[in-house]
């Protein structure tokens, strides 16, 4: 076998070993394995497919992983789409970091597939889907810097507001720039 058939053997010879697989920025990983450009990290996942993780350095120790396939979340969010009375608007729920499934992956396929808008947990991330090129409406989901709106302006972000302070505080920020 190739280059390729000898990482995979490496990695389940190590999974076997150490009973866990290291994702993410970990260069405890096996040398070859971690590919880091910016905020991207390229990675095989044991059974050898490849994929792109999202999110915050440092080494995590995962005992389980999950393969999502584009074609498959599509499917779903057809499926999901005809359940649904034609004016509702399809929200698809990734905040967390997708819910540890890639924040920036995720939001592309979803995207692609059709979904109306997305929801995250913080301008950060937000933000970060600006910067991958995500055009589709994004909504803040939790507590949010009233005096940020002028960054949440600039990139097009939904805030969530719980009460009439927040907005005057946001009316303020936003006149002020």
């Amino acid at each position: 076998g190739g280059e390729g058939d000898d990482m995979k053997k490496r990695t389940l010879e190590c999974e076997e070993r150490c009973h866990v697989t290291w994702s993410m920025r970990s260069r405890a990983m096996i040398e070859g394995l971690v590919d880091t450009r910016g905020g991207i990290t390229k990675v095989v996942t044991p059974s050898g497919r490849h994929g792109e993780v999202w999110g915050g350095g440092g080494a995590v120790k995962v005992l389980s992983w999950i393969e999502v396939e584009r074609e498959t979340l599509k499917s779903n969010v057809e499926a999901t789409r005809k359940l649904l009375k034609d004016n509702v608007r399809l929200c698809a729920v990734i905040k967390g970091n997708a819910y540890g499934h890639s924040l920036i992956p995720a939001a592309k396929a979803l995207e692609e597939a059709g979904v109306d808008y997305l929801g995250v947990d913080s301008l950060e991330e937000g933000v970060a889907l600006r910067h991958a090129g995500i055009q589709i409406p994004i909504s803040i989901l939790y507590w949010s810097d009233p005096w940020a709106a002028p960054l949440m302006a600039r990139h097009r972000l939904q805030p969530t507001a719980w009460e009439l302070g927040w907005v005057a505080a946001a009316a303020t920020a936003l006149a002020a720039e």
